[in-house]
């Protein structure tokens, strides 16, 4: 009797597993990673000669035509000063700007920083990502090298559209 109970037992924890492992689906319970993205740089010949073409322009317009709360971050990158230790970074501490979804998507906010003239240089790094938690990004954007952001002539500034 004791013996059947414990054969009943053991064929019925066999089963349950046995129908686990055929209907519960290994992508219903894995946890997925994330997609990589990889940005293609652009190709050092190219570059040259967008950074000897660029003129002086001062100042940073940013158009979010997105539907997604961004946050836009700047950092300038050191020129041509001595780098004393090796650890040191290129690029200066970051200064950022939110924008709400939408907002400026018609001609653009200027940006300012609070205690300096912003005038942006060959090599300042720029960067947006969305605030809502998904995961989405543009950029990263090299003044003079890449093709945002834009450099608008005849208004003197640069112009940083954020696309969808």
């Amino acid at each position: 009797m004791i013996l059947a109970v414990l054969l009943s037992g053991i064929v019925a924890f066999l089963l349950t597993q046995l129908h686990f492992s055929l209907f519960i689906k290994p992508s219903m319970t894995a946890v997925k990673a994330p997609p990589l993205v990889h940005p293609s740089p652009l190709p050092h010949s190219s570059a040259a000669p967008l950074l000897a073409k660029v003129p002086q322009s001062e100042g940073l317009r940013v158009s979010n035509r997105s539907p997604y709360p961004v946050r836009v971050v700047l950092r300038r990158h050191r020129g041509s000063l001595p780098d004393p230790t090796p650890l040191q970074s290129p690029y200066t501490d970051a200064v950022h700007w939110d924008f709400a979804p939408r907002e400026g998507s018609q001609s653009g906010l200027p940006v300012s920083v609070q205690q300096d003239v912003l005038r942006l240089q060959p090599g300042d790094l720029l960067m947006a990502f969305a605030l809502d938690g998904s995961r989405r990004y543009w950029g990263p954007y090299v003044v003079g090298q890449t093709l945002d952001p834009i450099n608008n002539v005849s208004s003197s500034e640069w112009q940083l559209i954020l696309r969808p």
